[in-house]
């Protein structure tokens, strides 16, 4: 499995367990996140501050709507979930 995989693994994984810490330590201190501006939490999101943000974003738009019996995210599909499509650059960790 690739480098770039594994991250998106971990990532993924820590989405699903909605954990702040473990999603943070995945992203470059250069990250940006783009989702689409029709979204709750939409536009460019940089940095650590932004990552931040967007997580507490979409967690405020679909954290109730998700629950333990969530079907989980798989990498292999591409980087796309239930809720939608986020793009992820920077130089990595």
């Amino acid at each position: 499995m690739s480098d770039e995989v594994a991250v998106v693994r971990r990532l993924f994984a820590a989405v699903e367990d909605r954990d702040l810490q473990s999603m943070l330590a995945c992203y470059a201190d250069d990250v940006e996140i783009h989702e689409a501006e029709v979204l709750p939490y939409g536009g460019t999101w940089r940095g650590r501050e932004g990552a931040v943000a967007h997580a507490e974003g979409f967690l405020r738009a679909w954290g109730a709507l998700q629950g333990p019996d969530e079907i989980s995210l798989d990498p292999q599909f591409g980087v796309m979930g239930p809720a939608g499509c986020a793009s992820c650059s920077g130089t990595g960790p």
